[in-house]
């Protein structure tokens, strides 16, 4: 006699119980050929990327061509605005809690948090007037998520070297 197994998908199953936030999902027909034992429905998680928080305080620190940021080095390189960009896989998220003045040089967000616990991919990024890039860094990993709540991060430190203003 062959035993007739229910149809496994990745779809929710309606009036599942679960704990408020996470929903039921039957796993998928490739995770139940590669793991058999796991080819009963089950309570996951859904996990949403927003890396904007209050667990961990964030500074950092850049120059422009080699010198200190400042007005004059800033307006000489048409640098406005300096910016960490967060990644989430290959997309990149802008938040303005991350933006700050390109002659600050400079930034700290100490006491207060700036990020959620967890681990990210971060780039610096420098703007003109217009909102245009006109430099960046190369992407960096900050890995928090094992920190304490409260605990600091400092970024490694930029150089801005734009090309040339016309």
């Amino acid at each position: 006699m062959t035993r007739e197994r229910p149809a496994l998908d990745s779809k929710t199953t309606p009036g599942a119980q679960c704990a408020p936030g996470v929903r039921f999902r039957a796993p998928s027909a490739l995770l139940a050929l590669t793991a058999l034992a796991l080819t009963a429905p089950a309570c996951i998680r859904e996990a949403t990327f927003e890396p904007i928080g209050d667990d961990i305080s964030l500074s950092g620190s850049w120059t422009v061509n080699g010198a200190a940021a400042d007005a004059t080095t800033c307006a000489a390189a048409g640098l406005a605005t300096v910016e960490v960009v967060v990644f989430d896989g290959g997309t990149a998220h802008r938040y303005s809690a991350l933006k700050y003045d390109c002659a600050a040089g400079a930034f700290d967000s100490s006491p207060r948090g700036l990020l959620a616990r967890g681990d990210y991919q971060l780039q610096w990024r420098a703007y003109d007037m217009d909102n245009h890039e006109r430099a960046r860094d190369s992407i960096q990993l900050v890995q928090a998520a094992d920190l304490a709540v409260g605990a600091h991060v400092t970024l490694r430190p930029a150089d801005f070297r734009p090309p040339p203003l016309p």
